[in-house]
């Protein structure tokens, strides 16, 4: 398999079917470390609704950006239902109407303050999630 992976190739992974093939984990370390490229994506399974099928594809994306350390943002969150959804699904920051409509540039210091004043967590918080070993 890595002669293959050696040659450029391309691994389409699907998390759905990936996840219920029972035939293990793909080593993707050991995959692009010899070479390979990795794909994420969908083989429209017809057993599974569209929408679930978005969804799982979806979470596994954003778990993957947080395995490895990128920050997640989810764009056009327009209702609490959305912020609803895309909270499910471990997005750490949004955007959209729902949390601001577009403004001039010296609204937007002004609309950022009062946010971090009553949207953001408090120093100790923050500290003990970052995994500050001072912190209690």
């Amino acid at each position: 398999m890595m002669r293959l992976a050696q040659s450029g190739a391309v691994a389409g992974l699907c998390p759905i079917t990936e996840s219920s093939l029972g035939d293990g984990i793909f080593d993707g370390v050991r995959w692009t470390d010899a070479g390979g490229a990795i794909a994420v994506g969908s083989d429209s399974n017809i057993r599974i609704a569209l929408s679930e099928e978005l969804r799982t594809l979806t979470a596994s994306m954003v778990a993957m950006a947080g395995a490895l350390g990128i920050e997640t943002l989810a764009e056009g969150v327009e209702t609490e239902e959305a912020q609803d959804v895309v909270r499910s699904l471990g997005f750490g920051q949004l955007q959209g109407f729902l949390i601001a409509r577009p403004m001039s540039l010296a609204d937007t210091f002004t609309w950022l303050q009062t946010w971090q004043d009553t949207h953001a967590p408090a120093p100790e918080a923050r500290a003990q999630a970052a995994g500050d070993p001072n912190t209690p």
